[in-house]
């Protein structure tokens, strides 16, 4: 077995700098971790998985990585970036992010005005050989939320336990037919459709997903908090999917309670990072709290040889069970990330059919005692710095690549193991311009997720885990001006 890896030794700094050509100035207006790059990295600076020579110039979105830099593009008419700003004030409907998104090089959405409410979820595409969604950036400030019109209220949790549905099968043939006349594979979506089919008499909200991307190539979103209704097993949308896409960047963002997936990836996608972001859901999900799929079926023979994908200091917390992710064909890099998932019911890592992993320097909190299976992986690199809490045997290292050799084309900054439980854990997720207060939750407290619903809270309102209000007299962790806080 020959693995190479192009780490970034002790000179970074000094290296790094002569491949960023976008300006990283005022970045240090925010808390940050030493071993945030704040630029672009990993698969998504490449071209292929043997790229001689990875560059951020492969990944600039729409010409910014930052507010402030594409405040200074919307300031200089001379640089031909078009640049919007979005609020929820002047969007009443979704296809006003999506033409934005088609339209400009640059959406800033502003969370200073309230959330963001998607009614169905926004496909951002190109059609034929346009090119409606290539080099764009969306970034988020002042808490950004893309939070779903539909979710799963207390009553849709009773209604689907009194349906049984946890404890039906999840195996083909064992569904049946619903009152519109669609055929469902499996008895606990069946049974999930049927009771909710009842309730509205119509399937719509399995449409509650934020974006859909397909065909895309050099898109950037950073610092954006994607709230889905609960996970449920119905097949609905995921909360970001990417599809027949290329070089994607996905950093400082959060995903909760994704109806189906919270971020998956699949059918020829190839050179994605994704970076410093959070991924958890509430007490809304029910069951199916699978987070990140890649390669939707072993049937999938063109992904084979790309899903070449980075995942490096993310944070898999509250509630995840499954699929952090799942993999099939892809090449993997799993660095620096933390898992929290305590109680989670599935292994997190999965690497599956064909699928090729590096596996370095990840943490695993006690109490996640399902840690890595696979079935089918050409390769499995596990090294000796991944901490695990919990009494586990590791798996060993095998070799089967077709390559004879595979290598990690770009140089990355490897943090200490010992140190990823509290980067990870202060700085993922959308911590940068104006969006959280840099604190670490004591541990008791991860029980909860902030999920307020269109009915954003204000300085005044109390609200629950669950998004609703409560009297002024509440105690225990609750919502207050937008806030989880603790009142005595």
């Amino acid at each position: 077995m020959k693995f190479i890896s192009r780490k970034i030794l002790p000179a970074y700094l000094l290296a790094i700098a002569t491949i960023v050509p976008i300006s990283l100035k005022a970045q240090s207006n925010f808390a940050r971790s030493e071993y945030d790059q704040l630029q672009a990295f990993g698969f998504a600076t490449c071209d292929s998985r043997t790229d001689a020579n990875p560059s951020t110039s492969k990944i600039t979105g729409g010409g910014a990585y930052t507010y402030e830099e594409a405040i200074a593009l919307l300031n200089n008419p001379q640089s031909g970036k078009k640049v919007k700003i979005l609020t929820a004030k002047n969007v009443d409907r979704d296809d006003v992010i999506k033409n934005a998104i088609k339209d400009y090089d640059i959406v800033i959405l502003d969370g200073s005005e309230g959330d963001f409410i998607i009614k169905k979820y926004i496909t951002i595409q190109n059609q034929g050989t346009g090119t409606g969604c290539n080099n764009k950036t969306i970034l988020g400030i002042n808490n950004a939320r893309l939070v779903t019109e539909w979710y799963v209220t207390p009553e849709i949790l009773k209604i689907l336990q009194e349906a049984d549905v946890e404890s039906a099968s999840t195996s083909d043939g064992t569904g049946g037919t619903l009152p519109n006349g669609v055929a469902v594979d499996e008895e606990a979506e069946y049974l999930t459709r049927k009771a909710l089919y009842e309730v509205y008499k119509n399937e719509n909200y399995r449409e509650s997903g934020v974006f859909s991307v397909k065909r895309c190539k050099n898109l950037i979103f950073r610092n954006l908090s994607f709230v889905g209704p609960g996970s449920i097993d119905c097949g609905g949308y995921d909360l970001l999917s990417v599809q027949y896409s290329s070089n994607v960047w996905v950093d400082h963002c959060e995903f909760i309670d994704g109806i189906d997936g919270n971020f998956d990836i699949s059918n020829e996608s190839d050179m994605i990072t994704a970076s410093w972001n959070e991924f958890s859901y509430t007490d809304r999900s029910l069951m199916h709290q699978n987070t990140t799929l890649i390669g939707s079926s072993d049937s999938k023979e063109n992904d084979d040889d790309k899903l070449s994908i980075t995942f490096a200091y993310n944070s898999w917390g509250a509630k995840c069970r499954a699929r952090m992710p799942m993999a099939r064909f892809g090449r993997f890099h799993m660095l620096n990330n933390y898992f929290h998932c305590k109680g989670n019911t599935t292994a997190c890592i999965n690497p599956r059919l064909r699928s090729e992993f590096l596996i370095e320097g990840n943490y695993f909190e006690k109490g996640v005692t399902k840690i890595f299976t696979q079935s089918g992986a050409s390769s499995v690199i596990w090294t000796d710095d991944n901490v695990v809490l919990e009494s586990f045997a590791k798996p060993k290292s095998f070799y089967n690549a077709k390559d004879g050799e595979w290598q990690i084309p770009y140089r990355y900054k490897k943090m200490p193991t010992e140190l990823v439980k509290d980067d990870v854990k202060i700085y993922a997720g959308p911590t940068i311009w104006g969006s959280k207060k840099f604190s670490v939750i004591p541990e008791d407290e991860l029980t909860g997720i902030v999920t307020v619903t269109s009915d954003r809270p204000t300085s005044k309102a109390i609200f629950n885990l669950m998004g609703q209000k409560v009297n002024s007299d509440a105690k225990g962790i609750v919502v207050k001006d937008g806030k989880k806080v603790f009142v005595k």
